[in-house]
């Protein structure tokens, strides 16, 4: 299911288009590749964003049909913001290259080579579309780790087919350039790392009220499993519960029917299920107890018609719900 945040997000942020429907995702965010004082002789080299990129640079989708090479992206989400710049004025010896090694990542992150070149006095330079290759690079389908790097701002597609959040940690060193293959390390330069993340909520999951439903009971009976870790941070609990309901499935609380909006569909759902147990997500249990009553009736209101201020009417049909449900709880 498609989280509409991103949607408008495709919507509104196309600039930089590229091609035909393919946009780099939003705004650059430069990785400024650039060097320290010496230590010991050796100049460290330091990356840092143009901008905090917070939990992650949001992917988009890639809607088809796209013409070669960035027919790749169909069907998958993509982000190509982050963009590796070189800062400053230095470089490699004679015989030696600039690397940039992937060394370590999420499992099912899948990079290609991209292009927005621009030349040493900053001008843009080449043919921007024709030089994103869109080649798989950074151990993407067996491909080297490493890559050789020529100092041009370089915007790198960033694919995933699953939803969650993904990290990859880079490598920027300087080495003796055997055709392409880095060799042994510059005494010159000290390597510098940066962890880049982005979240994929706009690929298609199969996620539906049973997965809801499962994760639900299997919190509430200590029973839960590691494909529950939704939010992949080793541990399952509620917090993966809400990165199910919120960014895999991209919706709210209570949203019952999961049609992205919480309204009278939600209430009568909840109504037809009130004070009974073993009640699922579809009965109106927005808060996974088991029991549909005044706490998921709470949570509804909470996020009642959030796009819209609830008409009088609607307020009116909230009103005799609730005290109905008072009356009953004090029985």
């Amino acid at each position: 299911m498609r989280n509409l945040t991103s949607l408008i997000m495709t919507l509104c942020l196309a600039t930089h288009a590229l091609a035909d429907g393919v946009y780099l995702g939003g705004l650059m965010n430069h990785l400024n590749v650039g060097v320290a004082a010496p230590v010991n002789g050796s100049f460290p080299l330091v990356i840092t964003f143009d901008d905090d990129p917070g939990d992650g640079l949001l992917m988009v989708p890639g809607e088809p049909p796209l013409d070669p090479p960035y027919d790749v992206l169909e069907d998958r989400a993509y982000n190509a913001q982050y963009g590796w710049l070189r800062q400053g004025r230095w470089g490699p010896g004679p015989g030696e290259g600039v690397f940039i090694e992937r060394i370590d990542s999420t499992p099912g992150l899948h990079i290609y080579e991209g292009a927005y070149g621009t030349d040493a006095g900053g001008g843009i330079s080449g043919d921007l579309n024709g030089e994103h290759t869109l080649a798989p690079i950074f151990s993407t389908d067996d491909s080297p780790a490493y890559w050789q790097w020529d100092g041009r701002m370089t915007h790198h597609w960033h694919v995933t087919d699953e939803p969650g959040t993904y990290e990859a940690t880079f490598s920027v060193y300087v080495a003796q350039d055997l055709n392409g293959t880095p060799g042994s390390l510059s005494e010159l330069f000290i390597p510098g790392e940066i962890t880049l993340t982005w979240i994929d909520n706009v690929s298609t999951p199969d996620y539906t009220a049973d997965d809801i439903d499962a994760i639900s009971l299997a919190l509430r009976t200590d029973t839960t499993t590691p494909d529950m870790d939704y939010d992949n941070n080793g541990i399952v609990n509620n917090d993966d519960r809400t990165y199910l309901i919120q960014t895999l499935i991209g919706t709210l609380p209570a949203d019952t029917n999961l049609d992205f909006t919480v309204d009278l569909l939600d209430l009568s759902n909840l109504a037809a299920s009130f004070d009974d147990t073993n009640t699922s997500w579809t009965q109106g249990d927005a808060n996974g107890d088991g029991t549909t009553n005044l706490l998921d009736l709470s949570l509804l209101a909470t996020h009642f018609n959030t796009d819209a201020v609830p008409t009088p009417s609607t307020l009116a049909l909230l009103l005799p719900l609730t005290l109905s449900a008072t009356r009953r709880s004090a029985a």
